[in-house]
């Protein structure tokens, strides 16, 4: 159903907002089956993909703050030598 979907967080690559939402509109329109809603249901599309989009930028973002903090931490090997050296 969704192999189509791109992944938006790579490891040297920082997703914009507009890739979220880009994102969320293509995973709500695979949901739906539909790629303009109808009238009627506009609202509720748009507040959907909106919803979406956000909770993907928090995503990659908690995803980065992750990386960045895990990033700082001395490698096993690294603390190793370091206490050797000590």
């Amino acid at each position: 159903m969704a192999r189509q979907l791109r992944a938006l967080h790579d490891a040297e690559m920082i997703s914009t907002s507009a890739e979220a939402r880009a994102a969320a509109l293509q995973y709500v329109r695979v949901v739906t089956g539909s790629a303009r809603p109808r009238p009627e249901h506009r609202e509720v599309f748009e507040e959907t993909v909106l919803q979406v989009a956000v909770a993907t930028q928090a995503l990659i973002d908690r995803m980065e703050s992750a990386a960045e903090v895990e990033r700082s931490r001395p490698r096993r090997d690294e603390r190793q030598s370091f206490d050797a050296a000590g």
